[in-house]
């Protein structure tokens, strides 16, 4: 009987081991995209900022000369590409993607039971659908002065234009 109590002892050791090692790679996952996450976010800000329509790009060849991006190549063809299909709404992308990634960063800081209720992800994509929808449709027939510094000649980008 005791041999029994042990070995059940034991089990009960090693199945909560167990459970905490998911539970620390679960912790080091969250926290290593948490990481990439920053990084990537900082490299595509840096890009969007410092983006120049004579850059090679996603719409167009370029004028010929060195890369001005200092996101270098990959992240003039970013910058271009996401002001090309979006205009200068592309930046409420960024946005939106720093708030999800504090939102990350809170609530791996805070305690595992401390967790809010979650809501319907349809709701965040129907929300960011119609935000750049019409983000893209008013800058693309109001601001038509910014139209010279983006290739394609659209300011809302091509979603403002096709809306």
């Amino acid at each position: 009987m005791g041999a029994a109590d042990a070995s059940d002892a034991q089990r009960a050791s090693q199945r909560q081991g167990d459970e905490g090692s998911a539970d620390a790679w679960l912790r080091w996952r969250t926290q290593l995209m948490l990481v990439a996450g920053a990084v990537v976010w900082v490299f595509v800000f840096l890009s969007m900022a410092t983006y120049r329509a004579s850059d090679p790009g996603f719409s167009t060849s370029g004028s010929g000369g060195a890369v001005a991006n200092r996101g270098g190549l990959l992240g003039a063809l970013a910058s271009d590409a996401a002001f090309f299909f979006f205009g200068f709404s592309a930046w409420l992308l960024l946005l939106v993607a720093a708030r999800h990634w504090l939102s990350v960063l809170a609530q791996t800081l805070r305690e595992p039971t401390a967790r809010p209720v979650p809501r319907p992800v349809w709701m965040f994509w129907l929300g960011l659908v119609m935000l750049m929808a019409s983000s893209c449709a008013l800058e693309w027939t109001r601001l038509y002065r910014w139209e010279p510094y983006l290739n394609g000649g659209h300011a809302g980008g091509v979603l403002g234009y096709l809306l």
